[in-house]
């Protein structure tokens, strides 16, 4: 069945009921998995196309649910690959309830409801048989950062994304009590595909997977990389940053991370870059295969905010005295140029300038205080687009250095979702490339960006290109580079 007839069928369904003010909302939910479905039916991926569908006639469901029927009734079409014979397997469901599934088929109903339904296994074994051993792809992150953390960063991003292509995705947590784990394995977001663990032994025993690790983890773990070499599972090193005391905190941690990156260029499989200086730099030391993937935006988190989140009331009043909003989210970190921030919040009194992010290694006292100042500590990634829609123009003022010729910051492309002109220092190599950044190199040049930015507020024309490099950049798009690169080795 094509995506249209499908999306028609589905349409029309909805189309039956008064939904008032739920209508628009599942309005929304529809086109957007008419989007994504038309574009996986060109990669005949059914297995998240099945995915998709479900998941989104579910939210359908819980907007429904106590408020305008009990029951509603949809024609499910799940595509599942067959574990049994790798023919596809076409299964027609009638009745759906508000908290369940029932699917009617003649063949693996059993096994799609476990797929569906299951969301957590208390052990390796029972998650092997049930889940890894259903996939020809496996993607395990390696990551030193928890889940649930100040800042969602490229590992659950990539993690996630990753998933988004009918990859087993794997995260593994070794801050399980953060991520409220016990070594058991759980679904994340209801996402089939996407799992989390704290499980540090088993994991690194799967035949033919792949391992990412990441070049800013201090852990010490070349015995679990042994163990993945030995099972004929691929490394896989993301450079994602310089190596730089100002990221890493002490010398130490720095030298872990040369150890690190000169082991990842005898024994990866794949070496993934972030940044073009980056890719540079690791392919004159290696002859494995290197990839540039950049970073990106997941646009639907920018572009929808939560209705039911309460935004701070002195966030609020703050943004109230003023007429422009200068934002920046992000670490408090050392890499700012805090002078020539302190130095355009004292020249602009009139525009209001919004930091907001964990400090990292106490760099918040950097930051002077001033009326037009507004500092606001870590929000929950989920709840950030409260805050930055409020924002006119973006900021992102890294000092003069490596670590700005070398990063691709997330921010560039969340503040493209949000549709903002956004300022950034000329060092930031991964930034300027893009025409649409302002950029300055000094006071002046900064004021003058401002200027220029304050113009191109309500600029229809170009806020559409923004969006457009958003959706240019998404995680997804990487995530299908990523995972035609790993094809390959």
């Amino acid at each position: 069945m094509s995506a249209d007839l499908l999306f028609k069928k589905l349409q029309n369904e909805v189309n039956n009921f008064i939904l008032t003010e739920n209508n628009q909302k599942i309005q929304i939910l529809i086109l957007k998995l008419k989007e994504k479905f038309k574009i996986l039916e060109n990669k005949n991926d059914e297995q998240i196309l099945m995915f998709y569908f479900v998941t989104i006639n579910k939210k359908i469901n819980l907007i429904l649910k106590n408020k305008i029927i009990e029951k509603i009734t949809y024609d499910y079409v799940v595509l599942e690959k067959s574990i049994d014979n790798n023919k596809n397997v076409l299964l027609i469901s009638n009745n759906v309830s508000n908290e369940k599934f029932n699917f009617k088929s003649k063949k693996s109903g059993d096994e799609l409801n476990n797929i569906i339904d299951k969301s957590k296994y208390k052990n390796f074994n029972e998650f092997y048989k049930n889940v890894i051993i259903k996939y020809n792809y496996i993607f395990v992150t390696l990551s030193s950062i928890p889940w649930k953390c100040d800042l969602f960063q490229r590992p659950q991003h990539i993690a996630q994304a990753m998933a988004n292509q009918g990859v087993l995705s794997i995260f593994i947590s070794i801050y399980g009590d953060v991520d409220k784990l016990n070594n058991e394995f759980e679904m994340i977001n209801s996402n089939q595909n996407l799992w989390i663990t704290s499980n540090f032994n088993e994991i690194f025993t799967i035949k033919k997977a792949y391992y990412s690790i990441y070049s800013t983890s201090y852990m010490d773990m070349y015995d679990k990389l042994n163990i993945i070499k030995k099972n004929n599972g691929k490394i896989v090193y993301e450079y994602i940053d310089h190596i730089d005391i100002k990221i890493s905190g002490d010398k130490k941690n720095c030298v872990k991370l040369e150890k690190l990156k000169k082991y990842a260029c005898k024994n990866s499989s794949l070496i993934v870059a972030s940044a073009m200086i980056l890719y540079d730099d690791i392919k004159n030391i290696t002859d494995k295969p290197v990839s540039l993937i950049e970073n990106g935006v997941s646009v639907e988190d920018f572009t929808n905010y939560n209705d039911k989140y309460k935004t701070d009331e002195t966030y609020l009043d703050f943004i109230s005295k003023f007429d422009i909003i200068i934002g920046y989210f992000g670490a408090i970190a050392p890499w700012l140029d805090y002078d020539m921030i302190n130095k355009i919040i004292m020249l602009e009194k009139n525009i209001g300038f919004v930091f907001i992010g964990p400090d990292y290694l106490s760099s918040i006292h950097k930051l002077k205080k001033n009326d037009n100042l507004f500092y606001f500590p870590p929000i929950p990634y989920k709840f950030l687009p409260n805050y930055a829609k409020y924002f006119d123009i973006c900021f992102i003022p890294f000092e003069k250095g490596e670590i700005a010729k070398t990063t691709s910051p997330l921010k560039l492309f969340e503040y493209f979702a949000l549709q903002k002109p956004v300022i950034t220092s000329s060092y930031m190599l991964e930034c300027i490339k893009f025409e649409e950044v302002l950029h300055y190199n000094s006071l002046e040049t900064l004021s003058d960006a401002i200027n220029k930015a304050k113009k191109l507020c309500n600029d229809q024309n170009y806020k559409l290109k923004l969006l457009q490099l958003a959706n240019d950049n998404s995680w997804n798009i990487r995530a299908q580079k990523f995972l035609d690169e790993l094809k390959k080795i």
